[in-house]
């Protein structure tokens, strides 16, 4: 082939490659994937509020690359589905050519190099996950072009490649995961070297040091990390892998292994159910090409030019090795395998032209890769395989079909939209929405009042069909009724909670038609639409004037109120809290919320992200309050009593931010925001063994006891006391229990709050009947015979008793005695 030729055919190589992953990139595939709006979420935040993040918790990992490149196409052309797929897209088109020149510097031979990127620009898998707009599809660029400096570097001695190949080789660590084992395949690559190409070796020592040296530099960032957050770094790989995985106690280890092994075998040209279209990566062609491309690099297996694609399969299937935690191989995990394995097809087609040396063998051999190419062209444009339920990533997860629809809508109003904070809190209806209203901020200023524009005359009310819809992020992003946005005049603001006695807003238009309706891409009801008086439908919770507390990094809590001060178990407790940052933090802290026993002993937790992730603490403004809510599901076992409820911030290695006293030094990590009452789900009735009746001041009456007929000495006997609330109260009062001599001194006695102190008398409720049991200790020099038992209260704070009514006593006698025996 004359150079012009060949030429003429890398460019028409490049220009299928940019077909098939750029032709109407903003509606094949259909929707958008929740892993790239969760992208376009945090990109908003850097475009329009000025957030700078390393880490990303949205993300679950440091990998920011991806974030930087797609904020310049978002800024570019704005919040829309083809601006992150952009830069994907073209990621997949310049893997194509990092191929063809990997190819080229390791084998000389632009046969193999074009047949290579041929067959990687018709990849049906490949051009498919180029389309997604998520991360992990970059690591086949950077690994190609990390190959390509090294290897041309390795085969000129070329300074200036090995120190671009150190560039690349460091930035590889920022693009995803399974990217940081490509520095490990190059070493590898070097360690081959040494052991079959000794002399080149030793040349190219100097040149190669300085790859690592300025790979380090470039990958210092991401170093520090790992050391200063190691929790937060190894958090996914702690979450997926191996030794997590439930088969290996069936299976055992080597066996786990042999048949993850057997997938990948069978992934190349049998089957994959992990792929988009549940077919193996290579059709029939390629794999041909692929067996014959493995056979002859196995021959020359002491070359690196040709062995470097084995050692680098081998390493970039680790990252899935390891993990392990799916039945199939996992597509982002192995995307590291595509240069090394479209080498192979290479070198297979490019043997079988140097083995018969003819034209008809060229164009057979240029006609198949191009039949298999056109196949995948087929499959995904014409029979439209990406938009049909063939396609297993058509799903609500990866299309988004409510969400679109909804952002789609809300985009064409010019009216104000309230949206309702778990709705809005989705990635594709806050990234797509930001084509309306890009900035984020509360409603409310820094003296806690509402801002103009978030106090509309007249509004939508934007309701998904089912508000009920669960998220993948876990149990606590649900639909809270209480918490909205108000989208309006280019800002999302976020509203403070409807007040815990108001009607809920869909209780209020349930009973209402619809003054519009949204489809999703099917035709499928996806959301109603209501027009309503904002002032009439909303009542927000006011906010507190004075600070609760004040934490470290600047983080004030400047009230909390709890919606509800008694519920029953599997009922659900509303928290309001509103914070203020006097200084701008680049930190996304968590708020921890726990619901505290009388042993200080965890009940539950609702530990999240500030408004279900949406409005996460380095977006806070200086210039207002930010309201949170909280719904807190009480267990449905849990025991009636007294409870608290403590509340905080923690960092991403899960350290507490310090409260500051008067003085500004650290004086705990938690505040306290109230108690409340879990209450009996059913009133209790008791039956005493002993009835006995008294009135301690007409707050609290005795209805009798139980008592054992006979005790030994030195052993606790157990008593329990039952109590009627004649009326509420509001202190904690302690009972008093004394075992009395025939002299009317005191042998033992046991002061105590109501069960231990789980159920203190001011969380009773008027007329409800209590029973209070505990151990009276009795000495081991007690004299047989018959002791009496004297009752009471006092507060604790001033030591003052209740008095029985009708008598100037303050203490009851027990009419049954307690016999004691040896």
């Amino acid at each position: 082939m004359s150079n012009r030729a060949h030429w003429f055919a890398f460019a028409f190589v490049v220009a299928l490659a940019a077909f098939a992953r750029l032709y109407a990139l903003d509606t094949l595939a259909p929707g958008l994937k929740y892993d790239a709006a969760s992208n376009g979420m945090t990109i908003l935040g850097m475009l329009y509020d000025g957030a700078r993040p390393f880490y990303v918790n949205a993300m679950g990992a440091p990998e920011a690359l991806i974030l930087y490149l797609q904020a310049i196409t978002v800024w570019m052309f704005g919040p829309t589905t083809a601006s992150l797929r952009v830069v994907t897209a073209l990621g997949g088109v310049l893997s194509v050519i990092a191929l063809y020149g990997c190819a080229y510097e390791f084998t000389r031979d632009r046969r193999v190099a074009l047949a290579a990127a041929l067959a990687l620009a018709g990849s049906l898998e490949l051009m498919t996950v180029a389309r997604y707009g998520i991360r992990f599809v970059l690591v086949t660029l950077f690994e190609a072009a990390a190959l390509y400096c090294f290897a041309r570097g390795w085969r000129t001695g070329s300074w200036r490649a090995f120190a671009l190949g150190g560039i690349v080789i460091g930035a590889n660590v920022y693009v995803y995961l399974a990217a940081v084992f490509v520095p490990i395949g190059i070493a590898m690559l070097w360690a081959f070297a040494f052991l079959f190409d000794r002399a080149r070796w030793r040349a190219r020592v100097k040149p190669m040091m300085l790859l690592w040296v300025i790979a380090a530099i470039v990958a210092l960032p991401r170093i520090l990390f790992h050391v200063l957050y190691p929790h937060v770094a190894l958090a996914r790989v702690n979450q997926v892998n191996l030794f997590q995985n439930p088969n290996a106690s069936n299976l055992g280890w080597i066996n786990l292994v042999l048949e993850r092994f057997i997938a990948y075998a069978k992934m190349f040209g049998v089957e994959w159910q992990g792929a988009s279209f549940r077919q193996p990566l290579l059709d029939p062609i390629l794999f041909a090409f692929f067996v014959i491309g493995a056979i002859v690099i196995l021959v020359r297996w002491k070359r690196i030019e040709s062995f470097w694609a084995i050692i680098m399969l081998g390493v970039m299937l680790l990252p899935d090795l390891l993990a392990a935690d799916e039945p199939t191989p996992n597509k982002g995990r192995i995307i590291g395998i595509m240069p090394p394995v479209f080498f192979f097809v290479g070198v297979g087609a490019g043997a079988l032209v140097e083995r018969f040396k003819s034209r008809a063998i060229i164009a057979m051999v240029s006609a198949l890769l191009l039949f298999s190419a056109a196949n995948s062209l087929n499959a995904y444009f014409v029979q439209r395989i990406a938009a049909s339920p063939a396609n297993q990533e058509f799903d609500d997860f990866n299309v988004s079909r409510v969400e679109v629809a909804e952002a789609t809508w809300v985009n064409r109003q010019t009216d104000p939209v309230f949206v309702p904070l778990n709705e809005f809190a989705r990635s594709p209806v806050r990234y797509l929405s930001g084509a309306r209203a890009p900035r984020l901020r509360s409603a409310l200023d820094a003296n806690g009042a509402l801002v103009p524009p978030a106090a509309p005359a007249r509004a939508w009310v934007l309701l998904p069909e089912s508000l009920e819809r669960g998220r993948s992020e876990g149990r606590l992003y649900v639909h809270n009724p209480a918490a909205y946005v108000l989208i309006t005049d280019g800002t999302v603001y976020l509203m403070p909670p409807t007040r815990a006695n108001a009607s809920t807003v869909e209780s209020q238009l349930q009973t209402r038609a619809p003054d519009e309706t949204i489809d999703d891409m099917r035709g499928a009801r996806a959301a109603r639409a209501f027009r309503v008086d904002p002032r009439v439908v909303f009542q927000f919770e006011s906010v507190g004037t004075t600070p609760r507390a004040q934490f470290t990094q600047n983080l004030v809590l400047v009230s909390a109120a709890i919606g509800e001060k008694r519920v029953q178990p599997g009922e659900t407790i509303s928290l309001s809290l509103f914070w203020r940052a006097l200084q701008r933090t680049s930190t996304d802290y968590t708020v921890f919320i726990h619901l505290l026993d009388s042993n200080e002993e965890v009940t539950t937790s609702a530990d999240i992200f500030p408004a279900l992730g949406a409005y996460p603490t380095y977006l806070w403004k200086t210039d207002e309050i930010i309201p949170t809510h909280h719904p807190i599901k009480v267990p449905a076992r849990t025991r009636p009593g007294k409870y608290h409820i403590e509340i905080g911030l923690y960092d991403l290695e899960q350290n507490r931010l310090d409260v500051l006293d008067a003085q500004g030094r650290p004086s705990d990590n938690r505040v306290i925001v109230g108690a409340l009452k879990i209450a009996p789900r059913v009133a209790t009735t008791f039956a005493p063994s002993h009835a006995q009746r008294a009135d301690f001041n007409g707050v609290i009456a005795l209805t009798g006891f139980d008592l054992p007929r006979v005790a030994s000495a030195g052993a606790p006997i157990e008593i329990a006391l039952y109590w009627q609330a004649i009326s509420e109260m509001e202190r904690d009062y302690t009972v008093f229990v004394h075992l009395l001599d025939a002299n009317g001194n005191i042998i033992a006695q046991a002061d105590h709050q109501p069960q231990s102190g789980a159920y203190p008398t001011s969380i009773w409720d008027a007329g409800e009947a209590v029973r209070d049991p505990f151990a009276l200790a009795l000495p081991s020099e007690l004299s047989p015979g018959k002791y009496t038992l004297r009752v009471g209260w006092y507060d604790l704070q001033t030591g003052a008793r209740l008095r029985l009514r009708d008598t100037n006593d303050d203490a009851l006698v027990l009419d049954t005695a307690l016999e004691v025996t040896r």
